[in-house]
């Protein structure tokens, strides 16, 4: 398997990217909370979309999870991180996905969400 991942506004790019292959048989599209994927793109079953929502209140979710839930419903993958407190923002929350030590963080600026950086590979933790 091919894995074609997008965080952000990086998930233009990994659309483009996979939009401009013949063969989609063994890729994976993955969004990280961030630009979705086109129809075609969105109806194949390897195609994953992801945003994260915090354990404790579920109100509390990333930037662009509305955008991401109303297009994929159910079948929205959530990460869920369990360590959200009273600075976590919609901003931790999006970073989470990438970055672990940004979910317990109040994120004020973009430049911060790659503090402490621990790789979250939550995307590769279920089936394509």
């Amino acid at each position: 398997m091919i894995y074609i991942v997008g965080h952000s506004s990086g998930c233009a790019i990994a659309n483009a990217v996979d939009d401009k292959l013949k063969d989609h048989s063994k890729i994976v599209l993955i969004t990280l909370d961030g630009f979705v994927p086109d129809k075609d793109q969105r109806g194949r079953d390897s195609t994953k979309l992801w945003s994260a929502q915090c354990k404790n209140n579920d109100k509390l979710t990333a930037v662009h999870f509305a955008t991401l839930s109303s297009v994929a419903g159910a079948n929205l993958q959530l990460y869920k991180p369990t360590d959200c407190n009273d600075q976590t923002n919609k901003w931790s929350l999006h970073f989470s996905l990438v970055n672990k030590s940004a979910s317990s963080v109040k994120i004020t600026d973009v430049s911060q969400g790659y503090q402490k950086c621990q790789a979250n590979l939550c995307w590769l933790t279920k089936e394509a």
